[in-house]
């Protein structure tokens, strides 16, 4: 998977989808089996940086922005 760019496409999925509502769970699992024991997997999300910040509709709505933090 990591080697035909797989794992970028997963983490992808990791949002919340109302004509998919359980799209995040799946991908949260399938990210879980990518990485267990796999340190080269491990190392490639580690490796990762955000792009930017998306905003959700349903927590613009009650008043959450989402930005980048320094951590």
């Amino acid at each position: 998977v990591r080697k035909l760019g797989g794992i970028p496409l997963v983490l992808n999925q990791c949002n919340i989808d109302d004509n998919n509502p359980y799209i995040r769970e799946y991908a949260i699992f399938a990210l879980r089996n990518l990485l267990i024991n796999n340190s080269e997997n491990q190392k490639l999300v580690k490796e990762l940086e955000p792009i930017e910040p998306v905003q959700n509709d349903i927590l613009g709505e009650i008043g959450i922005i989402t930005e980048l933090g320094n951590n």
